[in-house]
C-alpha cells in the first residue's frame, strides 16, 4: 500500500497488474500475486492501523531532529467523496424535489380526470406503493406514470426522515459520511480534512477528518491533537506558537489556547454580535475604573444589560440621553442611538490582534508551512478525492497519504542512508519505549524510564 501511495497508484486493481509485472513491486512483495479484491479488504480492515503507522514514524523523525515543536500551522481543506451531487441531498433540496413531484402528480391526475385513455396506469397508480418499490427508484426528478411518481414521493419522505436524524442535516447516499460543503461559492460533497505541520521542516504531525462544515472550531482541538501526536508538554513560560487563517477566528477557542500555553497567531475576525456601520469598538475608549466606555464625542456609555450569543457572553453599553442631540450621530449609527456590544474574551482578542500586528514575519510563514501539503496531495499527487468511502476508510487514506508526504520530506532532508541507518538503530527502538511512557503518569513512567535505561546501559555495554 505504501508503495502504491509513494508512486500514484491507488487503485487496487492497478495495484494488482503491478505485483505481475513490476520488478520492483514482485521484489517488494517476494513474488506474492494478491488480487484486487484482498488488496482493497486489506486497506478497509486496517484502516486504524494507518494511522499507527504515522505515529510510529513520527519516532524516525524524532530520531533525526526533524520536529522542531516551537511552531504548528493549522489549515482545513475539503477533500471529495466518492458520492456525486446527485446522491447527496439536503433538507431544501428535498423541499423542491417534492415540489416538482407534487405539481407533476397533480397535472397527471388533472389530466387523467379530463378523460384520457389511462386506465391501465390508473389502475397502477391505486396500488398501494411499497418500500421496496420506493428504494428501486433512483432518478427523483417529476417524470415517470403515476405509480413512479408515488414512490418517489415516499422515497423523498424517507430521505427527509433520515436528515432529521442526521446530525449534518444532510444524507449522502454513497458515502453515509460524506457531506455538502461550501467555500469562496464553490460547493462539493466529501470530508473536511483538518492538517497539522510542524514548522522546522514542514512535517504532517497529525491529519483528521471532522464533522463540522468549516474552521471555526477546529483551533484548540487541532492544537491539542498536534501536541499529543509529538508529545509537547504544554508550558505557559515557552508557549508553542501556532498559526491559523482568519477562518479559525473563535473567541472561546483563542481563550482555552492562550490559557493552556498556546500562543495564538491569527487574524481575528470581528464577531457578528458587534459589528457596526459607524466608528469601530477600537474608537471607544475604556475607563476600568467605571466599567464605562468614551465614544469619539467624548460622551460616556454606562453598562445596562448582558447578554449571551452562542458560547460567549457581552456586555452592552449605551447612553440614550448622549446620543439623541449628538452632532456625530449619523456617522456613529443607524438606530436611535449607539449600543457598544463587548464580548468577554475581548481582552484575548486584543492581545491576539496586537502580536499579529507586532509580529508579522511570524504570520507570514502559515502559508509556506501548512499549503504546502495539501498542494502536494491534491494538485501535484492527485489525491483530491479519496478512493475509499466512509470516515473510517477515508482517514486510513488520508494517514497513509501523511506517512507518503512524510516518508518524502524525510528523504529529501536527510537522504536514503542516513534513513535506514535510523530505522535499523537500536536506539530507536530505545527511545521508542521510553517516549511512549513519559506521556503516561509521571510517577510510574519516572520508574520504568530509569528502569530502561539501566537496562539499556547493559545491552549497550555487551
Amino acid at each position: 500500500m505504501i508503495y502504491g501511495y509513494l508512486n500514484q497508484i491507488r487503485s487496487s486493481r492497478k495495484l494488482e497488474a503491478e505485483t505481475h509485472r513490476n520488478l520492483e513491486v514482485i521484489w517488494l512483495i517476494e513474488r506474492a500475486h494478491p488480487d484486487h479484491w484482498t488488496i482493497n479488504h486489506f486497506r478497509k480492515k486496517n484502516a486504524d492501523a494507518f494511522k499507527k503507522v504515522l505515529r510510529n514514524f513520527h519516532n524516525i523523525a524524532d530520531f533525526l531532529h526533524l520536529f522542531g515543536r516551537e511552531i504548528e500551522a493549522i489549515d482545513g481543506s475539503f477533500f471529495k467523496a466518492l458520492n456525486n451531487k446527485s446522491k447527496n441531498f439536503t433538507r431544501a433540496k428535498l423541499n423542491r424535489l417534492e415540489e416538482k413531484i407534487d405539481k407533476a402528480i397533480s397535472e397527471y391526475t388533472e389530466a387523467l380526470a379530463d378523460g384520457d385513455d389511462e386506465s391501465e396506469d390508473t389502475g397502477k397508480g391505486t396500488e398501494k406503493t411499497t418500500e421496496e418499490d420506493a428504494r428501486e427508484v433512483e432518478n427523483l426528478g417529476p417524470k415517470g406514470n403515476l405509480k413512479e411518481l408515488r414512490a418517489k414521493k415516499h422515497r423523498i419522505e424517507q430521505l427527509r426522515s433520515d436528515c432529521e436524524t442526521n446530525t449534518s442535516g444532510q444524507v449522502s447516499l454513497n458515502d453515509p459520511d460524506s457531506r455538502l460543503l461550501q467555500k469562496g461559492g464553490r460547493s462539493v460533497v466529501g470530508h473536511n480534512v483538518q492538517c497539522v505541520v510542524d514548522a522546522r521542516h514542514h512535517l504532517i504531525a497529525h491529519v483528521e477528518i471532522v464533522d463540522a462544515g468549516n474552521d471555526a472550531g477546529q483551533l484548540r482541538p487541532m492544537a491539542k491533537a498536534g501536541c499529543e501526536a509529538l508529545g509537547i508538554e504544554l508550558d505557559p513560560e515557552h508557549p508553542l506558537k501556532v498559526l491559523a487563517d482568519a477562518g479559525y477566528s473563535n473567541s472561546v477557542q483563542m481563550a482555552e489556547c492562550e490559557n493552556s500555553g498556546i500562543e495564538v497567531h491569527l487574524p481575528v475576525k470581528e464577531t457578528t454580535a458587534i459589528k457596526t456601520v459607524g466608528f469601530r469598538i477600537e474608537d471607544f475608549r475604556y475607563d476600568e475604573d467605571k466599567d464605562e466606555y468614551i465614544c469619539p464625542a467624548h460622551k460616556r456609555l454606562t453598562r445596562h444589560s448582558d447578554k449571551r450569543i452562542k458560547e460567549t457572553n457581552y456586555r452592552v453599553y449605551y447612553n440614550c440621553a448622549a446620543c439623541k442631540g449628538c452632532p456625530q450621530l449619523a456617522k456613529c449609527t443607524r438606530g436611535k442611538y449607539r449600543k457598544v456590544t463587548v464580548s468577554e474574551y475581548r481582552e484575548i482578542e486584543d492581545r491576539v490582534k496586537q502580536r499579529v500586528t507586532d509580529n508579522p514575519e511570524i504570520y507570514a510563514q502559515r502559508k509556506q508551512i501548512v499549503e504546502h501539503p495539501f498542494g502536494t496531495l491534491k494538485s501535484i499527487w492527485g489525491y483530491g478525492q479519496f478512493s475509499v468511502t466512509g470516515k473510517r476508510g477515508c482517514e486510513g487514506e488520508l494517514n497513509l497519504m501523511a506517512l507518503c508526504y512524510n516518508w518524502k520530506r524525510v528523504l529529501k532532508e536527510k537522504g536514503f542512508e542516513c534513513v535506514m541507518k535510523a530505522i535499523t538503530s537500536p536506539k530507536l527502538a530505545k527511545e521508542a519505549v521510553m517516549n511512549r511512557f513519559r506521556n503516561r503518569n509521571k510517577a510510574v513512567g519516572g520508574l520504568l524510564t530509569s528502569q530502561l535505561k539501566n537496562w539499556s546501559q547493559i545491552q549497550f555495554s555487551r
